[in-house]
């Protein structure tokens, strides 16, 4: 008597998603999701990059709304929710894209979250972590 088992792993053909996150660049130039600065300057320029990565088994063209609050120790609101920059990027079925963003704070204090929202289409009216598609974010201090 011969029994045979047989097993096989595979994607489901409509799982569709979109991976997002942000990224920086080390001291060899390579893009990597770590060395985040913990600590900004008001009006110094950091780059920072994203990566989409279209898994939606279409092309798409997504929206990012970058927002920067304060927030405490707690979580609770220190201020306003401040829009940074809005902008579209299209990206192919199956292919990544990356762009650089240039962030250059006007404000000062410590607990300031930096927010990158990302929307399939255009973001509704009022734009937040509850209603993104994707988000991610970095905790950072802004002296003077």
């Amino acid at each position: 008597v011969l029994v045979g088992t047989f097993a096989y792993t595979t994607t489901a053909a409509s799982e569709s998603f979109t991976e997002f996150a942000v990224l920086t660049e080390d001291e060899s130039g390579e893009l990597t999701a770590d060395g985040y600065p913990e600590a900004m300057t008001r009006g110094e320029t950091v780059s920072l990059y994203l990566e989409i990565r279209n898994r939606e088994q279409r092309d798409v063209t997504y929206t990012v709304v970058v927002q920067l609050q304060q927030l405490d120790p707690d979580g609770a609101a220190q201020g306003p929710v401040r829009e940074v920059t809005q902008f579209e990027l299209g990206v192919s079925d199956g292919e990544t894209e990356r762009r650089r963003h240039a962030f250059s704070p006007e404000v000062t204090g410590e607990g300031y979250r930096l927010t990158y929202l990302l929307y399939l289409g255009a973001p509704p009216e009022t734009p937040s972590p509850s209603n993104a598609y994707r988000r991610t974010h970095i905790w950072t201090d802004i002296s003077a």
